[in-house]
């Protein structure tokens, strides 16, 4: 997993910042770039002028000024075009300082870094790099942005927090002229409408069903989606799931899950000194059929012989096992599947 440690300014990165704050420039991003490389002997990140083994060019997408001086820069990288994969162990943000032409300004570090696979591998990549930085005020930071570049996460959350995101979507929808309580109820109207009169009823007549007919159903929906719950017992009628929530319990997933039934529980054997000895565990319910069952010590025990299921039945299964240097009870968990 990634573990991208903070950006640093390097050498040149700290004399333009200088020259920003003193109010002669403007912090002028231009690029981001990955690498991977390491350095070594007598290299420092700060006199870094270049990544060490630089292998891709990053666009900025976006910059976001924040209220507490820091100013997040985001971009997208992609192994399209990739030809060869590499770790991303380097990162480096690029400024443009108005007398030494392009610089690194911030290099970061991944000491337990990703792989980005080639564009000829199965996955195709896209994902977000993001870069914090400190700065003075807002107005003082820009950037060079790719008009073209893809949707980010940022733009992807801008999105959906935008209130008119769809408004002209809504509003075709709506069929409405500012009033939106009319045009809600048209479209819920239209809706009962369209499914009432291109919906067969059920009796095999092959007459539509009305109105009532199509409300009734969707309010059984509604009503029948929900889980209630007994004590630990729960049930879902929609979409005929009920279990048993409890340390010997079951969920059965009903028809839409071809019946399956997963069931569960604890119990022991009660053995004497290197004799085996068995136990029938009773399933909370009864299968219709049976297909495994296992069960595994509640503790390590490096004295056991062995630890089998002599007998499956849709109602219990048996347990037995041996140890050959302890007698007592020897606890375990179980799981049987079946339908």
């Amino acid at each position: 997993m990634a573990n991208w440690q903070g950006a640093i300014l390097t050498t040149k990165g700290k004399a333009l910042q200088a020259k920003v704050e003193a109010g002669t420039t403007k912090l002028a991003l231009t690029k981001m770039k990955l690498g991977n490389g390491v350095i070594s002997g007598s290299q420092t990140l700060e006199g870094l002028t270049d990544l060490v083994s630089p292998q891709q060019d990053i666009t900025i997408s976006s910059i976001t000024p924040n209220s507490n001086g820091t100013c997040n820069i985001e971009g997208v990288v992609t192994n399209t075009s990739l030809n060869t994969g590499y770790y991303l162990k380097e990162l480096g943000l690029y400024a443009t300082d108005p007398d030494a032409g392009e610089i690194l300004y911030a290099i970061t570090t991944d000491s337990n870094p990703d792989y980005l696979q080639a564009s000829g591998s199965a996955t195709v990549v896209s994902e977000s790099l993001n870069m914090t930085i400190i700065i003075s005020n807002a107005s003082s930071v820009t950037a060079t942005i790719d008009p073209s570049g893809l949707v980010t996460v940022s733009d992807l959350a801008m999105h959906n927090t935008d209130i008119n995101a769809h408004a002209t979507l809504f509003a075709a929808k709506l069929n409405k002229s500012g009033d939106t309580a009319t045009g809600l109820l048209k479209l819920a109207t239209d809706l009962i409408t369209n499914l009432s009169t291109n919906i067969p009823q059920t009796d095999n007549s092959g007459t539509l069903a009305p109105t009532a007919w199509i409300q009734n159903v969707l309010s059984n929906l509604v009503s029948n989606t929900a889980v209630t719950w007994s004590s630990n017992n729960f049930s879902c009628p929609a979409l005929g799931i009920n279990g048993l929530m409890a340390q010997n319990g079951y969920i059965s997933f009903g028809p839409l899950f071809g019946g399956l039934i997963l069931q569960w529980g604890y119990n022991y054997v009660h053995h004497g000194v290197a004799s085996p000895a068995s136990t029938i565990v009773t399933f909370p319910i009864a299968f219709n059929t049976a297909y495994s069952a296992v069960f595994q010590e509640a503790a390590p025990c490096t004295t056991c012989e062995y630890k089998t299921v002599t007998a499956l039945l849709n109602t219990s299964f048996t347990a037995t096992m041996q140890d050959n240097a302890n007698a007592g009870d020897s606890y375990f968990y179980w799981m049987a599947i079946g339908k």
